[in-house]
């Protein structure tokens, strides 16, 4: 039997729905149904298991685990249960935040393959060199498919059962996912995150992009041990969106 976290499920939901809401039994299925070489075929174009190539030292290139990898590595076949949890972020799978928010950005901005830089720009006398539009390069997605991503990442905010509610900024539409990676093993009938100890508390993620119409800004967010993404990160991407928006905003 599968769990998801909502007691009592989410019953019947399609796949926009099972975004907004989060429904881990809805992507269990959809991962046993593409296997897991599907899955690292399509994660590996979005940039996981691999570094970013940003101007930074000691980057970690993270795993998104495969078959092969597993074999190669472990010396052991993949199971199929294995792919109920990298379905859902768990599992062998490891990414870093700006993994994420570049997975992210690639799906809001067209499906264009972009290198995060620190710097924008570096002037010297007259001279000056820029970073934008270097390295970019078209991923083979079918636009509709990005456009429904785009809105139901939306719905994930604005909606009134999106499970990133707390992420909403008055008059700017913001898109974005909630996630928790857990920590510990749960008993079937186990404690509530809050009655655990707090080393042993699920991480809590969110990813949100904004304006939906013309993004500007993409963020991750991470808080170890800090539960839930929707009550814990979302919250903390809202008040980094407002910034950014109102600081660009104010200098034309």
């Amino acid at each position: 039997m599968y769990r998801c976290w909502k007691k009592g499920g989410h019953g019947h939901v399609d796949l926009r729905r099972a975004i907004v809401e989060s429904c881990d039994v809805y992507f269990y299925n959809l991962g046993h149904e593409l296997g897991v070489d599907t899955i690292h075929k399509y994660g590996a174009m979005l940039g996981l298991g691999d570094k970013t190539g940003i101007d930074l030292p000691h980057e970690k290139g993270g795993l998104l685990p495969s078959s092969s990898w597993k074999k190669k590595v472990l010396g052991e076949i993949w199971y199929p249960g294995e792919t109920l949890s990298l379905a859902i972020g768990q599992g062998y799978l490891q990414v870093t935040p700006l993994q994420l928010d570049l997975m992210l950005s690639r799906v809001v901005n067209g499906g264009w393959k972009i290198r995060p830089h620190v710097l924008l720009k570096v002037v010297k006398g007259e001279e000056e060199r820029s970073w934008k539009g270097e390295d970019r390069k078209r991923l083979p997605f079918k636009r509709w498919g990005l456009a429904f991503l785009k809105d139901a990442l939306e719905g994930v905010v604005g909606d009134p059962h999106g499970t990133g509610r707390a992420a909403r900024i008055p008059g700017i539409a913001v898109g974005g996912k909630t996630g928790t990676a857990q920590v510990v093993a749960m008993k079937e009938d186990g404690d509530e995150d809050e009655e655990l100890p707090p080393h042993w508390r699920e991480h809590a993620w969110f990813v949100a992009f904004a304006p939906v119409e013309d993004p500007r800004i993409a963020v991750a967010v991470l808080v170890e041990h800090g539960g839930h993404g929707g009550s814990t990160a979302a919250p903390l991407a809202r008040e980094m969106i407002k910034a950014y928006l109102h600081k660009e905003d104010s200098h034309g």
